[in-house]
C-alpha cells in the first residue's frame, strides 16, 4: 500500500514560484523516497510480537473499535534537488526594473519601475524539504505542491517620479546620405535604429559601439566602402560612423557630456570640420557619453528614404533645464590646411571600367555624371581643427568654449574597380581638372570642392631620329701606331634603322603615401 502511494505522489509536481514566475519539477523526478520506513516497521510489528493469548487477543479488539495511524513521511535525493534549484536560479532571481519612458504617436508614456526579488538558496532548499516531508498528508488530492521561494526584495533605482516633467526635445541633427548605396543605406538603417527607444539614467555612460554590435553579417550588417591606411575597402558595417556623427551633434545640441570622442582621419563630407565622431568595430574606436543631467534622457532616432539623399535622425529629449534666454552655437575654428596647389587635382581618373554589363563609355543611363571607374585617387586636404561652443544670453555672447581639436591627415584613397562614382565626375578618359575652388569655407562646412573640367592636353609622340653611327664612320679608322690626335672613335655597334620613338606615357601625380596604420571609419 505504501509502495503505491509514493508511486502516485512521484507523478505530481513541485511548483517553486516567485511573485515574478514559477518553475516546476515532477516529484518523481526529484527522487521521491519513504523515509521513515523502519519507524512505521517497528509500530506495526508491535501489534502482532508473540505474546500472551490475552495480549494478542486485547489487541485485535483495540483493532476492531479503533485505529492505529502511522505517519509516511518522504524525501527527495538532495543531489537531484541541489541540481534543480541551481539550474533556475537566475531565472527564480528577479532583477528590479526601472522606471523606463515609451514614445509612440509622438506621444511619451512612462512605465513605472518595478521591485525585484534575490533568492537565498539555502532557505528554499530547505522549504522545499519540509514540504515534502509530511507530503502524504498536506497534499491530498492537489496535482501540485506549492512552495513559495525564500528571498529578499530588491528595489529598482528608479521608479516614475523621476521622470516628473519628461518629455522636452533637448536637441536635434540629421546627416544626409545617398540612397543610391544599398549596401551603406542598410547599415546606416541597421545602427540607427539600434538607438531608437534608449533611455539613460543619470550619470549613466553609454558605449555607442556596443549599442550598435554585433557588426557582423549575422547581425545584419553587409559589406560597403570604408576607409582605410591603405585607401578604400568594402568592410561589413561600412557607414556606421555617420550614425555616431548624427549622434555627437544631437548630443551637442542638448549639451549632453561627451566622455570619448575620435576624429577621422580625413577631413568629412558630411558635417563641418570638428563636428564628426569615428567607430570601428575591430578595433578600439569609440564613442561614448554620459547623461550628466539630474533627470533621464530619451533617445528618438530613423532614418528616412523617402528621398535621396536619405537622412538619419537623432533627437535628445528629457527635461529641459535651461532658461529660454539661452541658446548655444557650435563654431569650427581652421588653425591649419594644406589643400591642393595650383594645378593639382584631388581627383583623377585612371581608367574607366570596361564591362559588357555597362552602358558603353561607362554612362549610367546615358548620365554622363554616374559612371564606373577602375580606379580613381582622392586627395584630401590637410587641417587642424578647433571646435567651439558658444554660449548666448539674450543674444549676448557670455562664454565660448574650445570643447575639442581635430587632426586630419593628409592622406590619398583608392577606390576599387567597379566603385560607383557620382557627382561631379564627367564619363571621359582624358579628363582633367583645369580649376579648383576649395577654400577655408569648404573646408569648415564639409562641403567638397567646386571643379571646372577641361580635356587633358595632347601630347604629340617624337618623330626625330636618335643620332646614330654611320656605315662610313665605322670602316674609317687610323692604325693603331699613329700618333696624331683623333677624334673621339664611334662605338662599333651594328648600324641602327631611324625608327621614330614612342612616347613616354604621362605620368600620374605622385600623391603622399599614407601612414601604415590600421585607422577606419
Amino acid at each position: 500500500m505504501v509502495e503505491a502511494r509514493l508511486e502516485e505522489l512521484g507523478e505530481k509536481k513541485l511548483r517553486l514560484s516567485t511573485p515574478k514566475t514559477f518553475v516546476q519539477i515532477t516529484l518523481g523526478e526529484l527522487g521521491l523516497y519513504w523515509s521513515n520506513r523502519s519507524q512505521v516497521y517497528k509500530e506495526a510489528s508491535s501489534l502482532v510480537n508473540p505474546g500472551s493469548l490475552v495480549t494478542q487477543y486485547k489487541a485485535k479488539k483495540d483493532l476492531e473499535f479503533s485505529s492505529m495511524t502511522l505517519s509516511l513521511e518522504t524525501k527527495v535525493d538532495k543531489e537531484r534537488l541541489t541540481s534543480f534549484l541551481l539550474d533556475h536560479m537566475e531565472e527564480l532571481n528577479c532583477e528590479p526594473k526601472n522606471a523606463y519612458a515609451r514614445r509612440f504617436a509622438n506621444q511619451f508614456t512612462i512605465i513605472d519601475g518595478t521591485d525585484g526579488i534575490a533568492i537565498s538558496e539555502d532557505a528554499t532548499y530547505n522549504e522545499i524539504l519540509s514540504a515534502i516531508k509530511n507530503l502524504n498528508s498536506e497534499i491530498g488530492d492537489a496535482r501540485i505542491l506549492k512552495v513559495e521561494a525564500v528571498g529578499n526584495t530588491t528595489k529598482p533605482e528608479y521608479y516614475k517620479d523621476i521622470f516628473e516633467g519628461f518629455g522636452d526635445l533637448l536637441g536635434e541633427y540629421s546627416t544626409k546620405y545617398s540612397t543610391s548605396a544599398s549596401e551603406r543605406t542598410v547599415n546606416v538603417t541597421i545602427a540607427t535604429t539600434k538607438f531608437n527607444g534608449l533611455t539613460i539614467y543619470p550619470g549613466q555612460e553609454i558605449s555607442a559601439l556596443e549599442i550598435m554590435r554585433p557588426v557582423t553579417t549575422e547581425g545584419g550588417y553587409r559589406k560597403a566602402p570604408t576607409y582605410t591606411s591603405s585607401g578604400v575597402e568594402d568592410e561589413t558595417g561600412g557607414g556606421i560612423c555617420q550614425v555616431a556623427t548624427t549622434l555627437y551633434n544631437a548630443l551637442l545640441q542638448a549639451e549632453i557630456e561627451v566622455t570619448y570622442r575620435k576624429n577621422h582621419s580625413r577631413t568629412p563630407t558630411y558635417v563641418p570640420l570638428s563636428q564628426d565622431a569615428m567607430v570601428y568595430s575591430a578595433g578600439n574606436s569609440d564613442f561614448r557619453f554620459r547623461n550628466n543631467l539630474d533627470h533621464p534622457i530619451y533617445i528618438e532616432s530613423f532614418v528616412d528614404n523617402s528621398t535621396n539623399p536619405g537622412k538619419t535622425v537623432f533627437r535628445i529629449y528629457g527635461v529641459e533645464y535651461r532658461p529660454s534666454n539661452r541658446t548655444v552655437e557650435y563654431k569650427a575654428e581652421l588653425i591649419s590646411y594644406s589643400i591642393p596647389g595650383e594645378g593639382a587635382s584631388p581627383y583623377e581618373y585612371y581608367q574607366l571600367k570596361s564591362d559588357s554589363s555597362l552602358t558603353p563609355f561607362g554612362e549610367v543611363n546615358g548620365d554622363p555624371t554616374k559612371v564606373y571607374a577602375d580606379f580613381v585617387s582622392s586627395f584630401y586636404p590637410a587641417a587642424v581643427a578647433k571646435l567651439h561652443k558658444i554660449v548666448y544670453i539674450d543674444g549676448q555672447e557670455v562664454s565660448n568654449t574650445v570643447i575639442n581639436s581635430s587632426n586630419y591627415t593628409n592622406k590619398s584613397a583608392g577606390h576599387v574597380s567597379g566603385t560607383y562614382i557620382t557627382g561631379v565626375y564627367k564619363a571621359h578618359p582624358e579628363t582633367i581638372i583645369e580649376a579648383i575652388e576649395y577654400d577655408v569655407t569648404y573646408l569648415l562646412e564639409g562641403k567638397e570642392p567646386k571643379i571646372t573640367w577641361a580635356e587633358r592636353p595632347y601630347v604629340p609622340p617624337t618623330t626625330q631620329a636618335p643620332e646614330t653611327t654611320t656605315e662610313k664612320e665605322t670602316k674609317e679608322t687610323k692604325p693603331e701606331d699613329e700618333t696624331e690626335p683623333t677624334k673621339a672613335e664611334p662605338t662599333k655597334a651594328e648600324p641602327t634603322k631611324a625608327e621614330p620613338t614612342k612616347a613616354e606615357p604621362e605620368k600620374k601625380p605622385t600623391e603622399p603615401k599614407p601612414p601604415e596604420d590600421d585607422d577606419r571609419e
